[in-house]
C-alpha cells in the first residue's frame, strides 16, 4: 500500500531538515535530501527499462557555453537524452535546452544546467573509467538535483518517501556513501540515561 511502512510511526520533524519515524528498535531519522538523491540515482539508472519521460520547456534556454563546456555538453548528449534531458547545438557557443525530465520539478533550468555540465566538465576523465556507462552521470544528476530540492514537499509527505526509499535496491545510503537513514536504537537511549 502506498504511502504506508509496516513497523514505522512518523513522529515529527527535527529541525526543518530531517524525519523523526519510531519502528521497534528505536528511533529513526531520514535525511529527505540524501534519500531524494538515492531514488533519483536509481530511478535513473532504471532508465533503460523504465524510460524517463521529457517535459518539453515552452520556451528552450539557451546556454552560452565555453568551447571546452560546450564539447563535454555535446560529448554525454546521449546520457543526457536517457535521463530525460535533450539538448541541441545552437550555433558554436550556443547550447539550446528544449526539454528537462518529468520528474525533476526545476523552477531555474539555466543555473541548473550550467552547474551540471560543468560538473560534468571537471569530472570528464573518471566518467570514461565507470563499470556501468550510464552510472557516473546518473550519479551527478541525482547529488546536482537533489541538493537543490525544495524539501518541504517531504517534510509534509513522510509516509510516501520512506516508501519509495525502502523500495529502493540500496535504500540506506546514497550513490556515493552518505547515510539516508540513522538508526537510534532503544539500547542506546537507555544507556544514556544510565550512564549519569
Amino acid at each position: 500500500q502506498a504511502g504506508s511502512v509496516p513497523n514505522f510511526r512518523y513522529i515529527g520533524v527535527l529541525s526543518d531538515s530531517y524525519l523523526i519515524f519510531e519502528n521497534k528498535e528505536g528511533l529513526v531519522l531520514l535525511s529527505p535530501r540524501a534519500a531524494r538523491e538515492r531514488i533519483i540515482f536509481e530511478r535513473l539508472l532504471n532508465s533503460s527499462r523504465t524510460p524517463i519521460h521529457s517535459q518539453r520547456l515552452l520556451v528552450p534556454v539557451m546556454l552560452e557555453l565555453d568551447p571546452r563546456d560546450m564539447g563535454v555538453a555535446l560529448e554525454v548528449r546521449e546520457q543526457l537524452q536517457q535521463a530525460g534531458f535533450i539538448i541541441s547545438p545552437f550555433g558554436q557557443k550556443t547550447l539550446r535546452v528544449e526539454a528537462v525530465p518529468m520528474m525533476l520539478s526545476l523552477p531555474r533550468v539555466e543555473e541548473f544546467m550550467l552547474e551540471l555540465i560543468r560538473s560534468f566538465t571537471a569530472g570528464e576523465t573518471r566518467f570514461k573509467r565507470a563499470r556501468n556507462p550510464f552510472e557516473p552521470y546518473a550519479l551527478r544528476i541525482a547529488k546536482q538535483y537533489a541538493s537543490r530540492e525544495d524539501l518541504a514537499p517531504w517534510l509534509r509527505a513522510p509516509m510516501p518517501l520512506l516508501t519509495e526509499l525502502l523500495h529502493c535496491e540500496i535504500p540506506y545510503c546514497t550513490p556515493s556513501g552518505k547515510p539516508t537513514l540513522v538508526p537510534i536504537t532503544l539500547n542506546e537511549i537507555s544507556r544514556k540515561f544510565q550512564s549519569a
